[in-house]
């Protein structure tokens, strides 16, 4: 995130698009996220929500 932001949202954006079988809003899927073992990460991308 620190690197490229925009690049980053834009990534996760996409892989958030592609899940054709369970879409997942934003919050479900900052919550996958934590659940996964990335709540570190998680919570330095609820800063940009919006543009995911």
């Amino acid at each position: 995130m620190n690197l490229d932001a925009e690049w980053a949202c834009a990534a996760m954006r996409a892989h958030r698009a592609s899940l054709k079988k369970q879409p997942k809003t934003v919050e479900e899927y900052l919550v996958t996220l934590e659940e996964q073992g990335l709540s570190r990460f998680s919570q330095a991308v609820r800063h940009y929500a919006a543009e995911l």
